[in-house]
This record gives structure tokens, C-alpha cells and sequence, in this order.
């Protein structure tokens, strides 16, 4: 049987280590308590209570436990400090989760082999072959091209919402999961089918007609105005369409102003105002040719085809459209604090969602 445990070391090393890094704090306490307690031979006949003894175990515990623990105790708790107090990176429950799970239940056939992201994976075990779209000892996917013949689909998370902040950077991040989808999207096996909030769905030998189109091209300047400027990047067209039931096609034009600078990594998100769990990565101008890559004088147009959670009620909503740093610790919440300094979101159009 297959499963995620040929990585469940490393896992546990990425996702656990803070409780390894308390309880070692809590039994450092109790040795240097016991070593302080510890009589010499000059006092060893002498009598003592164990009371007092027991008194200062607890004293030193807590006072370790109040400096070194993420704990209410802990000044840093209500710091506001990345990893520390409620910050998701701690504890890793987010409102995203539900829907996801939901998503997995519901609309992820439940004996399939299948790859995919490492905590979605989690909800999945329980069957008889899962493996990772990246392992968390690669640098990239590097394992997914040799693991995708023997699963039937893959479920990367354009949203990847875990981040830790590190000393030298962080771990995790938005595009942890990005090489998987690039390489999901070179692979003529398979096709993306369906999506919940960024976590997408790739099945192998899909019908023509599940398909979700993904394509990015770069076309002549019409010299087409201005509808908003999003830093370098200028929206010259912008047209959203309902081609089936609860599916839409999306189109969008960028002029390229200017590059983005060395080091900085952008990537534009939709969604549908008011709706839970419609968030739509652009995948084109993330995984096929990233922002990152567009060169001065570039007209990009990248169309692709998303699906509205089938919980949404019908009725109108306004398609907004935005920029995120990728590179920041809130940027898969998608909201102002990742948002490109200067910008904000464009209403795009109205999308009817019938029942």
C-alpha cells in the first residue's frame, strides 16, 4: 500500500516542530529543576520537604513555560509577532479549511490514486494510494513527473495557506504548490476539471468537455485605453462570460508598462463579491508564464475558465479583480494586506448565477 508516510518524517518535522520545540522547553525546565534541587553531600542528611521541593518544580515549569512557550502567558502571544499567539501559522485552522474538506468529500472520487498538496492530503489517507505534488525535502516538485502515471488525479493548492516565518525567510507561502501546477499543465495526460477557493483538480484522460481552459499569449498593442493600472501592469480588456452551468471563461489583457523588479513576484485574483469559497486564481499569468516574466512592452491576454461553488445562491454578482504579493505572509487571505501597494480591487463586470 502507498501512502503519504514515505514522507511522514519530514511532514511531521514541517508541521509539529513547534510542539517538539515546547515540550523540549518544558523538560529543560524540570532537569534544571531537579539539578537546583539536588542537595550537596554536606546537606544530603539534612531533612527537607518535599512540599518546597515540589513548590519550586512548579514555579521554575511555569516561569519557562510563560517565557519560552506559545502560551497566553507569554508577552509574545498577544505581540502580533509571525508564530507566535493566534497566528495561522501556529495553529493552521483556518474557515478555508471546512470548505476544502467539504470540496475533497464531495467531489474527489474516494478510492482513486491521487497526488496532492501536503495539507490537503491529510483529508485523504484513508485510501489505498496518496502521494504529495511536493515533498517537503524538494526545493521544487521535482518527484511529481515520475509520481503522476500512477495516479488518476492531482489536487495542487494555488492558495497554499500555510506560511512559517523562519530566520532566514519563511516556509510554505502562496506559491509553494506553483511548480506542480506548471507541471500539471505541461502534461498532456491530464487536464484541470474543477476548483473550490484555489485548490484545483486535475484529472488524468478527462473528457474534452470537463476540460477548464487555461492559455496565455502575447498579442499586437492595439492601443486599447486604460480601463486601471495595477502598478507596471495596465487592464486594457477585461470580459467574463458563462459558457455552461456555474462555469465561466474569463479574458483578460495586460500592456506591460515595465517589468517587475528583481525579486518581486505578483499575481492577479479574482473573485466573485460576497461569495464563499469563489476565489480564482489566474493561472495563466501564474504557473504558465508568471508576472514575473513579462518584459517591457509586453501585451499579455490570458483566458481561463473557473467554476462557481455549487453552494453559491443565484443571483448577480460583481467580478472584482486584484494584485497580491506573493512573496508576503497574508497573501493567500487574498486581501489589503497583500494587496499591490497603490492599487485596489476593479469591478470587472456582473456575473448572473442561476440555479
Amino acid at each position: 500500500m502507498e501512502q503519504v508516510n514515505h514522507s511522514a518524517a519530514g511532514w511531521r518535522l514541517v508541521q509539529y516542530r513547534r510542539y517538539g520545540r515546547q515540550s523540549t522547553y518544558l523538560r529543560n525546565a524540570v532537569i534544571l529543576t531537579i539539578a537546583l534541587t539536588q542537595p550537596s553531600d554536606a546537606t544530603r542528611r539534612a531533612r527537607r520537604s518535599w512540599r518546597g521541593d515540589l513548590g519550586f518544580t512548579v514555579a521554575v515549569t511555569a516561569i519557562f513555560s510563560a517565557l519560552l512557550v506559545n502560551t497566553p502567558l507569554n508577552p509574545l502571544f498577544w505581540s502580533g509577532v509571525p508564530g507566535y499567539g493566534f497566528d495561522r501559522s501556529i495553529y493552521g485552522v483556518t474557515p478555508r479549511d471546512a470548505r476544502l474538506a467539504s470540496f475533497l468529500a464531495t467531489r474527489v472520487p474516494p478510492d482513486a490514486p491521487l497526488a496532492a498538496s501536503t495539507f490537503v492530503a491529510t483529508h485523504l489517507v484513508n485510501r489505498e494510494t496518496v502521494y504529495l505534488v511536493r515533498y517537503p525535502f524538494e526545493a521544487r516538485a521535482e518527484r511529481l513527473p515520475s509520481l503522476l502515471p500512477q495516479v488518476q488525479y492531482a489536487l495542487p493548492d494555488a492558495l497554499f495557506d500555510w506560511y512559517l516565518h523562519l530566520d532566514d525567510g519563511y516556509g510554505g507561502g502562496l506559491d509553494y504548490d506553483r511548480d506542480a501546477i506548471t507541471t500539471l499543465l505541461s502534461d498532456p495526460a491530464f487536464a484541470l476539471v474543477d476548483m473550490e477557493d484555489g485548490l484545483l483538480l486535475f484529472a488524468r484522460d478527462a473528457a474534452p468537455d470537463r476540460a477548464l481552459v487555461n492559455r496565455l499569449s502575447l498579442i499586437p498593442d492595439n492601443g486599447a485605453p486604460v480601463l486601471q493600472r495595477f502598478g507596471p501592469f495596465d487592464l486594457v480588456r477585461a470580459q467574463v462570460d458563462t459558457i455552461a452551468p456555474r462555469r465561466l471563461r474569463a479574458t483578460f489583457v495586460w500592456r506591460v508598462r515595465e517589468a517587475l523588479p528583481p525579486g518581486a513576484q505578483y499575481v492577479a485574483v479574482s473573485r466573485l463579491e460576497g461569495v464563499a469559497g469563489a476565489r480564482f486564481v489566474h493561472v495563466p499569468g501564474y504557473a504558465l508564464r508568471p508576472a514575473w516574466e513579462w518584459r517591457e512592452g509586453d501585451v499579455v491576454e490570458e483566458t481561463f475558465d473557473v467554476v462557481v461553488p455549487p453552494d453559491t445562491l443565484p443571483g448577480r454578482y460583481s467580478w472584482r479583480v486584484g494584485w497580491y504579493d506573493v512573496r508576503h505572509p497574508d497573501a493567500a487571505l487574498t486581501d489589503e494586506r497583500s494587496r499591490m501597494t497603490g492599487t485596489d480591487e476593479y469591478p470587472v463586470a456582473m456575473i448572473e448565477v442561476e440555479q
